[in-house]
């Protein structure tokens, strides 16, 4: 075992596109046998999942922007501000109790729990300035009016700094960063995670997104919903300084702030979902394999699902490309073999390769399909 374990060489790497950079070490091996006979290399999936995140993020400069003066900036910004003080942390807590309609309780909590070294974690920070905005106000007028020095200035930069659209745009940021790390992230960031459904998970977060930013809907859910019926219900006003300051109100968000939020974040989806398959340049493979799920299929076609029909017929056209064979022959044959799969699978209660397998062995004991012409031959 000490032998093994001193000629073993061991490579941790981020992305799956790195693989090609290990290949010459490889070979390097192979020829040097006598000084390596392994090498091992382990593929960082949870930090994959989480530079869809990051990266869309910065591209974009208004949003990298914000995240910077709201969330990062050193110890400058707010979160920071509450983060790095105990007095500050416990009149942070205070304003929570006193809330009025905030959708959680909070009888425990006593900041934004940023946590800098892990960028995943901006999901937490953000989500918690959605729904305790009233209380991360109140905290900066009073920081504001009450302290002196470096604390005063955080906050009167943050009051100055902050409106309707940068708070709608937070809040659109905190749902896909929900989204994406309850989905992903925190899916493959434990060694009990099942790879062989990974492609799915990504499917279902890109369906999600596509669903919330593309077709528009995130503005009736999560926090982006809770953000916009805060800013409609009642303005939020104060003075620091001599100047004067209104946030929200009856008709202070209008359709077109909104509508810019929503694009920004649908270039965000495009980016997101590049980077996914920059990531993971096998993905679309794996996931065009989805159509033989049968549980999946069973569910979908309960449901009429039109999303899962455009799927099929995408998966379709890339496998027929993969397998290099004519599409209509692949759609003739999945069309001859999946209602007997389907039908085995819900009627004998059995796994799908065993439903596949079985489906397979029986039309082609039939006279009528034996003969069949199909794309495998």
């Amino acid at each position: 075992m000490s032998s093994l374990v001193a000629s073993t060489d061991t490579l941790i790497l981020n992305t799956l596109s790195e693989i090609d950079s290990v290949r010459p070490r490889c070979v390097h091996a192979v020829t040097m046998r006598f000084l390596l006979v392994l090498l091992l290399v382990v593929v960082d999936v949870s930090v994959m999942c989480a530079r869809c995140l990051k990266r869309p993020w910065s591209a974009d400069q208004y949003m990298s922007e914000l995240l910077e003066v709201i969330i990062f900036k050193n110890k400058h910004s707010i979160v920071n501000l509450i983060e790095n003080s105990d007095n500050i942390k416990d009149k942070f807590s205070s304003l929570i109790q006193d809330i009025e309609g905030c959708p959680v309780k909070a009888t425990r909590i006593r900041n934004l729990k940023m946590k800098k070294h892990r960028f995943d974690s901006l999901q937490r920070p953000l989500g918690r300035f959605v729904l305790f905005f009233d209380a991360v106000v109140e905290l900066a007028v009073q920081l504001a009016m009450s302290r002196t020095g470096r604390p005063q200035e955080d906050a009167i930069n943050f009051l100055d700094y902050i409106d309707e659209e940068k708070c709608i745009q937070l809040a659109m940021l905190a749902d896909a960063a929900d989204e994406t790390t309850s989905a992903l992230v925190r899916y493959t960031d434990t060694e009990a995670y099942d790879a062989a459904e990974l492609h799915m998970q990504i499917t279902s977060v890109l369906r999600r997104l596509d669903f919330l930013f593309i077709q528009g809907n995130v503005v009736a859910e999560g926090y982006t919903g809770h953000m916009l019926d805060m800013l409609s219900a009642a303005p939020r006003g104060w003075c620091v300084n001599g100047a004067h300051k209104v946030l929200g109100g009856p008709d202070r968000v209008c359709v077109q702030t909104v509508q810019a939020c929503l694009n920004r974040m649908r270039s965000w989806c495009q980016l997101a979902a590049d980077v996914l398959k920059a990531e993971m340049p096998s993905f679309d493979i794996m996931s065009a394999l989805g159509i033989f799920d049968l549980s999946t299929r069973s569910k979908q076609r309960a449901s009429n699902d039109e999303a899962y029909q455009a799927f099929l017929d995408g998966s379709l056209q890339r496998l027929a490309q993969i397998i290099e064979v004519d599409e209509p022959d692949l759609r003739a044959q999945y069309a001859d073999y999946m209602p007997y799969a389907d039908a085995i699978f819900t009627q004998e209660g059995t796994t799908c390769w065993a439903a596949w397998q079985k489906a397979f062995q029986f039309l082609n004991k039939k006279a009528g399909l034996s003969t069949y012409a199909h794309c495998t031959g």
